[in-house]
């Protein structure tokens, strides 16, 4: 400031001595200007800020086809190294193709573990009908038409041998008057003891049949139901394990093709 003070007051003095009326002074625009440094040297620049780039490409594929010129100026998004993609693009089609086929494997394994699902719930539906079925008969021959025949066969014992007792009453009736009486016909001794005979006949068979159903029929009938039982219950069971183990298999299967 004091420098262009003193300009000024020369400039100025000189003007009034050459007879000037008034002092001048020189002007200039004022503006923004860049102000240009140059160095002329000779050596080596380093980098305030540098960035190692490396391919992460695994093997000897990766074949460099551009690069961008060392020096030059970039800018985000530009492209710095380009590699050649035909090897790529050759295993990018097998991979498509290989994909194409999992997918299709895929979609097979989701359709056979649907198929099992659909068949192991109809095969279990139906063995538990069956069991549900086979514990009916059982319970049916235990508290029902067992009992029922065997107090059906039981009447019959009683009523025969109730029978059986009153005619061997009449029939000894018939004998005593044939033995003091002579109105008594042979005749009807013989029918007597005819009658007599085919009554035992009967009883003994109603005993027979009673004894066979109770000791025999009745407890063989059982036995083979609550086998029939158990073994509904054993194809349930296996049924249920059996088809867990096939969903699990093909469920692993899908698993693996993913």
């Amino acid at each position: 400031m004091i420098l262009v003070s003193l300009l000024a007051m020369q400039l100025g003095l000189s003007d009034v001595l050459s007879g000037r009326s008034e002092p001048t002074l020189p002007t200039s625009v004022v503006g923004k200007h860049d102000l240009s440094v140059l160095v002329h040297t000779i050596g080596s620049l380093d980098a305030a800020r540098s960035h190692m780039i490396s391919s992460e490409i695994r093997g000897d594929k990766a074949k460099i086809i551009y690069l961008a010129a060392d020096g030059s100026q970039v800018k985000p998004g530009d492209v710095l190294v380009r590699f050649d993609p035909t090897p790529y693009e050759k295993e990018v089609v097998q991979l498509t193709e290989k994909v194409s086929s999992l997918t299709s494997a895929l979609e097979a394994s989701s359709q056979v573990i649907a198929l099992e699902k659909n068949q192991a719930e109809q095969a279990i539906k139906t063995a538990e009908f069956n069991l549900r079925v086979a514990r009916l008969e059982l319970d049916k021959l235990e508290h029902g038409s067992g009992p029922i025949q065997l107090a059906q066969y039981k009447e019959e014992v009683d009523k025969s041998a109730e029978e059986l007792a009153r005619y061997e009453e009449y029939a000894n009736e018939i004998r005593s008057l044939a033995k003091t009486e002579d109105i008594v016909a042979a005749s009807e001794i013989y029918l007597a003891e005819k009658r007599m005979k085919e009554l035992k006949e009967k009883h003994a068979t109603a005993q027979r049949k009673y004894v066979s159903y109770n000791r025999h029929v009745l407890p063989t009938s059982l036995e083979t139901s609550r086998a029939k039982v158990e073994n509904c219950a054993m194809i349930v069971h296996q049924l249920k394990n059996s088809f867990v183990y096939k969903i699990a298999k093909a469920t692993a299967d899908a698993e693996n093709i993913k």
